[in-house]
């Protein structure tokens, strides 16, 4: 029998090897799922990858260092974090589903018929080979000797858990959409979501200068990363919105935004928020709670999550629907506008004379590629690799502007349907998007295009018939300069004859 020589440290070689092998299994069982959708196409774009696994092999391995610290805590932990990631990589892989808010709370509130629907066999199988695989692991560490001081172990794991996790702000981003750092992260987003439910928020004073319509439909689109010039509505020298122009749909033109994220522009559109007041996002009612109080139906349409700055006003509506909310800004599968059309158009046949409904667009969030139909595929070429910088910067502008192409042609959509009936649409975008300018990519930064998102309203003939008064507003609010997007909050009381300022 081989004696095992322990290091001055108390740690033998046996137990090394044993780390090493026990955190290669995790990562490759549970991590690397979330890659295998990942569109990519040269050798730079594979190293970039492989580069990812490796920060979550080493952000996984005091992980296990914990884990195995001693023989008890391994025969608990091991089959446990087998169970729950086998779990979390079969839906990655064969539902393109990934942890989010909406997951959770639909885990909280599915019933035991539903989700036997989403029991297969293959699922038990992976789980099987893999707790087979854990408890193997958890019998080799029983053999394992040599090993002294396990509250040095225990110490150093959770020490080198939370210097992974709080390393660098990118390194962080990446690990919280990856198991089981996901767990903790959306658990504590879940957490935060729930304890926002319960926060009150105040209404302001507002006055009635025109009698509430009696048969109107609201429509108010968030978009997702659309800035203003990329619009040939705008004056773009690509057609982009041919059907927005065809629809002859009135233009806020260049709207400044102070923030650059969903989390943070949501709320700040949606409220009485201003430059002077911003706590008021968090603070005081969204628009949805004056429709309510004026007796629309509301109802919220999503191509996105939840986010737990934002979910009061989602939860406030009358109904929601998520049309994706298995996806994540990580998930790498078609993931376009065109399924809010069908719950749409659901919510049309209702035979209440007064709605308000808001869309939630995933719009031209990166991944671009995904985000539209190949119909609408008017620009190439196109990205080849989700990581921005090895792409052209054409092409990544190609994949942009077509994008754009899909808003307008799901905007098209909801204008056939409306345009028979009083209705009026506003399309606000939460924020802009850069895409090269002075080296900035994207959004959640700072850039300057990143604040200009793009804005515009459509009205029907007979909105324009009915509501002259209303009419008028727009149109003078569209000939304004300077506008910020706090323009939204008055706009949509006015429009049900509500008057509001400071």
């Amino acid at each position: 029998m081989n004696k095992i020589v322990p290091w001055k440290t108390g740690i033998s070689l046996q137990y090394i090897i044993y780390l090493i092998s026990i955190t290669l299994w995790a990562t490759l069982a549970f991590a690397l799922p979330d890659f295998l959708d990942n569109p990519v196409d040269n050798f730079k774009s594979y190293i970039t990858i492989a580069g990812y696994l490796g920060v979550i092999y080493f952000a996984t391995l005091p992980l296990m260092i914990f884990a195995t610290s001693t023989k008890t805590i391994s025969a608990i932990f091991v089959p446990l974090y087998a169970i729950l990631g086998s779990i979390v990589a079969y839906y990655r892989v064969v539902f393109h589903a990934t942890i989010t808010v909406v997951i959770i709370d639909a885990v909280f509130n599915t019933n035991a018929g539903e989700a036997s629907g989403v029991m297969t066999i293959g699922l038990f199988a992976y789980i099987l080979l893999n707790v087979s695989i854990a408890l193997s692991f958890v019998y080799w560490r029983y053999h394992i000797n040599g090993i002294k001081r396990n509250y040095v172990y225990m110490t150093v794991g959770v020490l080198g858990v939370l210097c992974a996790y709080n390393i660098s702000e990118r390194v962080k981003q990446s690990l919280v959409q990856r198991y089981p750092y996901n767990i903790y992260f959306y658990g504590n987003e879940y957490y935060t979501y729930r304890q926002k439910l319960t926060q009150p928020k105040e209404m302001v004073t507002v006055k009635e200068i025109s009698p509430v319509p009696d048969s109107l439909t609201v429509v108010f689109i968030l978009g997702e990363s659309i800035r203003y010039d990329h619009l040939s509505i705008n004056g773009y020298n690509r057609e982009t919105t041919p059907s927005l122009k065809a629809n002859g749909v009135i233009s806020m033109g260049d709207v400044y935004n102070p923030y650059t994220d969903t989390n943070s522009s949501i709320p700040y559109i949606m409220t009485p928020a201003d430059d002077k007041h911003r706590d008021d996002a968090q603070t005081k009612e969204s628009f949805i709670s004056y429709y309510k109080d004026k007796g629309f139906l509301t109802q919220w349409i999503s191509n996105q999550d939840m986010g737990t700055t934002y979910s009061y006003f989602i939860k406030s509506t009358d109904s929601t629907v998520f049309v994706n909310g298995q996806r994540s800004i990580w998930t790498f599968d078609s993931w376009t506008d065109e399924a809010l059309l069908p719950p749409f158009k659901d919510a049309c046949k209702n035979e209440t004379p007064k709605n308000l409904i808001i869309m939630h667009t995933i719009g031209a969030h990166w991944y671009y590629n995904l985000h539209y139909p190949d119909r609408c595929k008017k620009f190439t070429p196109i990205t080849t690799t989700r990581v921005v910088t090895d792409n052209a910067p054409c092409s990544v502008i190609n994949s942009y502007d077509n994008c754009i192409v899909t808003m307008d042609h799901v905007v098209g959509e909801v204008i056939q349907m409306l345009k028979n009936r009083p209705a009026i649409i506003v399309y606000q975008s939460d924020h802009g998007e850069s895409l090269g300018e002075n080296g900035a990519w994207l959004h959640a930064s700072e850039g300057e295009m990143m604040h200009h998102p793009a804005s515009f309203i459509w009205l029907s003939n007979k909105f324009k018939e009915k509501y002259p008064q209303q009419t008028q507003y727009i149109n003078d609010v569209s000939l304004q300069n300077h506008k910020t997007v706090e323009y939204v909050f008055p706009l949509m009381l006015r429009i049900i004859g509500l008057d509001y300022k400071r």
